[in-house]
């Protein structure tokens, strides 16, 4: 629908007649059945136009413009209608008319048609546009910038008038006032379009002034695209100078510009060749900040000079061999392809998702710890410097691209990179691990792997026909979705294949068990896998539907050749799910 007055002062509605205006991909299953049930489809080529037409005061007499003279198109130019304004002023400019002065008439909208006009005709004089710049009404003087004249531009008291004034021509040193006195998003973005070459000079200005020693949220920002603007020119080493020749806020701002015109992969980074190390690098590197920590790891990347260590080996209290060196450098492309998408080129993860590695206990303490969390997994909860993690990790020890000699090199790389320093490790460890622990069919826990006894007070124990009943409320959930429901009495919703529930069980007596596992799901997780294991066995199960959710059955999963004695069991899918695996309500482990 769209609507505008019309030259006799009638209201006129164009109505496109579609019975529902929407891209057929975002029509969903009820919309339509409302478009069949209702016929929305029909009608499309019935569109119309409706004019309004107030039953009070008679309309104006339609005008014939086409037929009006020089003089009349002029005094139609400050009409009150816009559609007789409009049409006045493209006749005068289609018969090429000259109409003098256009700051001689009294109204201000027949001011700003009339310069319109002599730009449309080309008899727009300097003179004549310079005056309009000082008109008394903002429209004009809006009009006049867009055309092109001088405007004070931090005298101009409308802001409507500054802010066309800044997209055309003006002084860096009058840009660079106008920052300082106006802190709003559209000036700073304004200013940002007319500035091309003068970057530098403008960040200059700024970082001079004494306003701009106290920080807001608009000076960061400037500062910030300014840095941008000139990285992107391939100016690299002219932001680093100032970089170094700021201090504070100003510093982080310079370097979050310069950081984000380097690409997200390192090995994609192109570093910026230096003299020297410069002196910023280490006063960065005294802050402890997590995301001070981050950038810095970042803004190392992205710099080099002569005699510059390597990223993952600067600042070492121990030096390393050569062959280290070469070892860790061939971790380092490793880690890029299979670890830093979660874990991130600098080391430092992502938030719910992936623990930091960078600082990281786990990652340069014992290296056969290291080792096993590689090769198996880890799920569970987990403490990394200081915070708290409860999420599933898969092994790679599977992983056809890493064998013995590359997991060497890339936990050689992770024990070494981001301030780290540990021992290298070398693929006869890998292996020797590997063998170790070749019956393990389930990842590791923090308990586990710090080798913490486990106490069987709290185990389910069997009852007295030896059979173990895990019901759901004993479980405990690791992952994102997955918990223990109690007004359901199940462990739901099961959306994510990385969620994980373990029981810990007291098996009395060692031999075959049958798994049977009670659960209600509908067809459309019917065939989802799932496996359940312990440290040294594991069975496939498959779910079958129950006839929905509601509707609870007990299924057998199959055979588990348990040992005796207190041991965690683990329910996990096994790939991907096509909607929800189950909801489970217990499992059953009967001695055959």
């Amino acid at each position: 629908m769209n609507a505008r007055v019309g030259p006799d002062g009638t209201l006129y509605l164009a109505d496109m007649y579609h019975g529902i205006i929407e891209h057929v991909i975002f029509i969903v299953p009820w919309l339509t059945k409302q478009i069949e049930q209702r016929k929305l489809y029909e009608g499309n080529d019935h569109g119309r136009i409706w004019r309004i037409v107030h039953d009070g005061p008679p309309l104006r007499q339609r005008p014939s413009l086409s037929k009006a003279s020089t003089a009349e198109l002029v005094e139609a130019l400050g009409h009150a209608n816009g559609w007789q304004r409009n049409t006045a002023q493209r006749l005068l400019v289609e018969r090429q008319e000259d109409i003098g002065d256009p700051n001689r008439f009294a109204a201000p909208l027949q001011r700003l048609h009339a310069l319109w006009t002599l730009e449309g005709t080309g008899s727009l004089t300097k003179p004549m546009l310079q005056k309009a710049a000082q008109d008394a009404d903002p429209r004009v003087r809006a009009a006049a910038a867009r055309l092109g004249a001088e405007i004070s531009l931090n005298a101009e008291p409308d802001a409507t008038v500054r802010l066309q004034a800044l997209l055309t021509p003006q002084s860096t040193a009058a840009i660079a006032e106008h920052l300082t006195q106006h802190e709003d998003d559209l000036s700073r973005i304004a200013a940002m379009t007319g500035i091309h070459g003068r970057e530098v000079e403008l960040l200059d200005l700024l970082l001079k002034q004494t306003a701009w020693q106290k920080e807001s949220a608009h000076r960061r920002e400037t500062l910030r695209l300014l840095t941008q603007l000139i990285g992107m020119d391939d100016q690299h080493e002219a932001v680093v100078t100032r970089i170094e020749q700021t201090s504070n806020w100003q510093r982080i701002a310079l370097v979050d510009g310069f950081l984000a015109t380097q690409p997200n992969d390192p090995r994609q980074i192109k570093p910026v060749k230096l003299a020297a190390k410069p002196k910023f690098l280490d006063e960065l590197a005294a802050n402890r900040d997590i995301t001070a920590r981050e950038r810095m790891q970042r803004l190392r990347m992205c710099l080099t000079w002569p005699g510059a260590d390597s990223v993952v080996t600067a600042a070492r209290k121990q030096p390393l061999s050569a062959a280290a060196h070469q070892q860790i450098e061939r971790g380092a492309a490793v880690y890029q392809t299979v670890c830093g998408l979660c874990h991130q080129p600098t080391g430092y993860g992502i938030p719910n998702v992936a623990p930091p590695l960078a600082e990281s206990e786990w990652a340069t303490g014992e290296p056969e710890r290291v080792i096993r969390i590689a090769l198996h997994g880890l799920y569970g909860e987990i403490e990394v410097n200081g915070q708290k993690w409860n999420l599933a990790m898969p092994g790679q020890g599977e992983n056809p691209m890493l064998d013995d000699a590359k997991l060497a090199d890339v936990l050689s790389y992770v024990r070494n990179a981001w301030g780290n320093e540990a021992s290298v490790i070398d693929a006869a460890h890998v292996a020797a691990v590997r063998a170790q622990t070749k019956s393990r069919k389930m990842p590791w826990t923090a308990d586990t792997l710090m080798q913490v006894d486990v106490k069987g007070g709290n185990a389910i124990q069997a009852d007295a026909d030896g059979v173990l009943l895990l019901p759901a409320s004993a479980a405990k959930t690791y992952g994102q979705k997955l918990a223990y429901r109690a007004a359901l009495n199940v462990l739901a919703p099961w959306r994510i294949d990385t969620d994980v529930a373990e029981w810990l069980i007291q098996v009395p007596t060692p031999g075959e068990y049958e798994v049977r596992v009670t659960l209600a799901a509908d067809e459309a997780s019917a065939g989802d896998a799932y496996v359940i294991e312990t440290e040294s066995t594991s069975v496939k199960g498959v779910v079958q539907a129950t006839g929905g959710y509601e509707s609870f059955k007990e299924q057998s999963a199959g055979t588990l050749k348990l040992k005796a004695g207190v041991q965690s069991l683990l329910m996990r899918p096994d790939g991907a799910l096509k909607q929800e695996l189950a909801d489970v309500r217990a499992v059953r482990l009967v001695r055959k």
